[in-house]
């Protein structure tokens, strides 16, 4: 992964899970516009896939592999908001939903075996936290 670092994990940042609003939010900001430009699944297993990252009783159900996947998803999602976008659609400063999704996802790749990659999961939240769109600016 030449060029790109994991950045230090701030401590005031939460560690808690995404919630629940927030997580419906970003997965519907993905479908519409990560997924269709970069399609690396069924559309039936994302469709899986969120529904178990989505409901709490089948969150604990992810493997390591799903989890980073699923916060890779939310970091590039989050990056694909404008300021207003986030203030209206997550009542937070888009910064703020940013950084908390990429040290989420980082801390998760981590947890993965990332240098010994075989599970197609790790290998697809690498690419969508590579590549996370470019953000929209609001002017």
């Amino acid at each position: 992964m030449a060029g790109t670092s994991f950045s230090q994990s701030p401590t005031s940042l939460p560690v808690e899970p995404v919630s629940h609003q927030h997580a419906k939010v970003l997965w519907r900001v993905f479908s519409q516009r990560v997924e269709p430009l970069v399609r690396v699944m069924y559309r039936w297993a994302w469709d899986e896939l969120r529904a178990k990252s989505t409901d709490v009783e089948l969150q604990p159900a992810l493997s390591r592999t799903q989890h980073a996947l699923v916060t890779a998803i939310y970091y590039v999602s989050a990056n694909s908001l404008s300021e207003g976008e986030s203030k209206m659609l997550l009542q937070q400063p888009r910064s703020s939903i940013v950084a908390e999704c990429q040290v989420r996802c980082e801390d998760a790749l981590l947890s993965t075996n990332l240098f010994c990659m075989s599970d197609l999961d790790v290998i697809k939240a690498i690419i969508f936290y590579i590549v996370r769109t470019p953000s929209v600016r609001a002017r």
